[in-house]
This record gives C-alpha cells, sequence and structure tokens, in this order.
C-alpha cells in the first residue's frame, strides 16, 4: 500500500446545511438542461439564434417535475450546519475509519485477506472500537491503481457508522481513484436509490480512512451487493422456476471459479452467480438456460413476450441510471 501524506491530502470544502438531495437536483439539472436546450419548443423548433440557454416549454416543464419531485418536505429536513471541510452527506460529518492490521501486514492480495481491528470516530458524535474481521484488496483492473480499493468483511455483523440499512458483515471501501471530485460513485448510488423501479441500491458514505496510522485517502463505504434481508432480500434457496438468483454481468467472472458452476456465458456474454451458499452445475445450468431465453426474447422485440419476462419500470430505471451515470463497466 502506498498511503498518501497527511500534509497532502486535498482538503474539499462542502457548502454549509447543503442536503443529499438538492446536491442531486443540481446534478440532475446540470446533467439534463443541455440534452433539454435543443428542445426549446413544443414543436421541436430549435431556439433563437440569441438564446444562450435555449430554454423552452419542455425544458422548463422538466425541470418543474425534477424540482417538485425533489424538493424537500418536512419529513426530511435539512441537516445541521457542519464546519468547512467536512461532507454534506446525510450524517452531517466526515466518519473516520482507523484499520490496524495484524503485524501491521500490507493488504496486498484480492483472494487473501488480513485480519484488522477497526475504530471508527464520528467527529464525536459516536464512536466504535474494536471492530474485528478480514480486509483484502478489491476490484479488477483497478488493483492496479495506486489507491486501492477494500473489501470488508467483520466477524459480527455491524453498522459501522450507524446510518446504513442495518448490521451487515459484508462491506467495501471503494477509493475513488480516476475521479478527482470524489463524488460521482457517491451520486450514482444516490440516483440509483431515488429511482422507484430499482428494489435496492447500496447504501454509500464519504469517509476518511487510516490504515496502520497512514492516511489513505478519502474513501467511499458502502453496503457490499450480497443476498440477505436489509440487503437484496431475495430468496435464492427455493429450487425451481419460482427461485431468485443474483447474477452479475462481469468480464471477470471466470474468477469466481469453474465455468459451468459458478459463472457461465449467455449468448458469449459472461455471467457470475453471486450471494449462493452453495454452487452446483445443475442451478448454473438453469440459470443460463433462463437469461439466455431472456435474452432471445428481447432480441425478437416482440413486446408481449417481453412484458411478460420483463420488469418494465425496473428496466426503464436501470437504462435512466446507466445512461446518466455512463458506466462503462
Amino acid at each position: 500500500m502506498n498511503p498518501i501524506k497527511e500534509e497532502n491530502r486535498r482538503e474539499v470544502t462542502y457548502m454549509k446545511g447543503m442536503s443529499t438531495r438538492l446536491i442531486g437536483l443540481l446534478l440532475c439539472l446540470s446533467f439534463l438542461c443541455p440534452l433539454l436546450s435543443a428542445c426549446s419548443s413544443e414543436d421541436n423548433q430549435r431556439p433563437d439564434a440569441g438564446s444562450e440557454t435555449g430554454t423552452g416549454p419542455l425544458t422548463e416543464h422538466l425541470t418543474e417535475l425534477l424540482t417538485e419531485h425533489l424538493t424537500l418536505d418536512d419529513s426530511s429536513p435539512l441537516p445541521e450546519p457542519v464546519d468547512p471541510g467536512t461532507v454534506g452527506n446525510r450524517l452531517g460529518c466526515v466518519p473516520i475509519l482507523r484499520i490496524q492490521t495484524e503485524g501491521r501486514k500490507e493488504i496486498q492480495s484480492d483472494t487473501h485477506s488480513v485480519s484488522f481491528i477497526m475504530d471508527v470516530d464520528m467527529n464525536g458524535r459516536r464512536t466504535e472500537t474494536g471492530l474485528a474481521g478480514q480486509i483484502k484488496l478489491r476490484g479488477n483492473a483497478s488493483l492496479g491503481f495506486e489507491k486501492k480499493s477494500y473489501t470488508i468483511t467483520f466477524d459480527e455483523k455491524q453498522d459501522p457508522v450507524g446510518a446504513g440499512r442495518g448490521k451487515n458483515c459484508n462491506w467495501v471501501l471503494i477509493s475513488n481513484h480516476c475521479d478527482k471530485s470524489l463524488m460521482r460513485n457517491y451520486a450514482a448510488f444516490w440516483l440509483q436509490n431515488e429511482l422507484d423501479g430499482i428494489v435496492w441500491s447500496p447504501w454509500a458514505c464519504l469517509t476518511d480512512v487510516y490504515v496502520n496510522g497512514n492516511y489513505a485517502g478519502s474513501y467511499l463505504l458502502a453496503e457490499k451487493i450480497t443476498v440477505g434481508s436489509n440487503r437484496l432480500d431475495i430468496d435464492n434457496v427455493t429450487g425451481g422456476k419460482n427461485a431468485d438468483y443474483l447474477v452479475e454481468l462481469d468480464n471477470y467472472a471466470s474468477k469466481s471459479g469453474d465455468k459451468g458452476v459458478t459463472w457461465f456465458t449467455a449468448r458469449g456474454i459472461p455471467y457470475e452467480i453471486r450471494g449462493e451458499e452453495r454452487h452446483s452445475a445443475r442451478r448454473c445450468d438453469a440459470v443460463d438456460a433462463r437469461v439466455t431465453e431472456a435474452y432471445d426474447i428481447i432480441c425478437a422485440g416482440n413486446e408481449k413476450q417481453i412484458r411478460k419476462i420483463l420488469d418494465i419500470p425496473s428496466a426503464v430505471d436501470a437504462y435512466i441510471a446507466e445512461e446518466v451515470t455512463k458506466n462503462i463497466d
């Protein structure tokens, strides 16, 4: 690990009292308004030559809808003002995570974990000490980045900063190495959670992380995508056609194990079966068949058949999220 020295860390100052929803509104408007400027009237006429903004009925209508959708209500009060330099997430402060590995071992592998103890400091509002678990590197191509991401597995279920959806053993620390704003993944998680068609999306929180006393940088603490009552609540135990499955399109699926057991290819695209306590070739074949069938039905273009196998509102919201965030994975 190559920790970033404390004196060289970049301090990011956020506006006092700004709520996550208002930040989201600004993000959405900044994405959508330039795209809508070409649609300045209902008859698709171009903006006046002297107009810089190109606003028109369509732009104004969608802006109004966004504003109405994202306006805070009485049940979502603005957070208390926070000191400059702290992150305006819903916690109102930046939690500090101090990770001490056993024997001060370096975290160098994505397959072999290192034991650790974590202390959490919520800027005096709340502290947790002695949270034990295992930590390893996280990622595929990002393993080559200087600033690493991590997968954390606590020995007992935890909610480290007390603001997730509940206690769980599985968490991730995302380094945001390629994002100078340190906000893109955070904004993406926020957007996914705002879209009603997406049943579940990870909760995330910006944190400052120290490893063995060295400042490692700003990290996004997020719920790992796993099956559970307070994560992706599906029934992947019941067999047959009514069973639920967590499947990920993953170009690195082969890292998960044997083909035909933990992963498969459907029409040449690799998929990994996630969240399973036990893997089997029979179960993998069943999932493969269902994914291939769905792929073929969608490609055939028969709307009636598509609606039988696809949750349309969920697909639409997923498409919106992918387009807005430009997810290259």
